[in-house]
């Protein structure tokens, strides 16, 4: 499964991420922002961040695929 610019942007809808601080946490965990805008991440390379952003964004894809289940 991959994940794209948009399960972050609405993973959580209280709480928007800008671009800044995205690609802070993509510098941090050694990911290409770049590529990611243009093709998506595999949700295993979130998962092993261990991050909360992450992993919502991991969960917002999973929910997506199941059609919002």
């Amino acid at each position: 499964m991959r994940i794209f610019h948009r399960h972050l942007y609405h993973s959580q809808p209280t709480q928007r991420y800008c671009a800044s601080g995205c690609r802070d946490f993509f510098a941090k965990h050694g990911l290409n922002w770049s590529d990611f805008l243009r093709n998506g991440i595999e949700a295993d390379k979130f998962i092993e961040t261990n991050d909360s952003m992450a992993l919502r964004a991991v969960e917002h894809a999973q929910q997506e695929l199941s059609g919002g289940k």
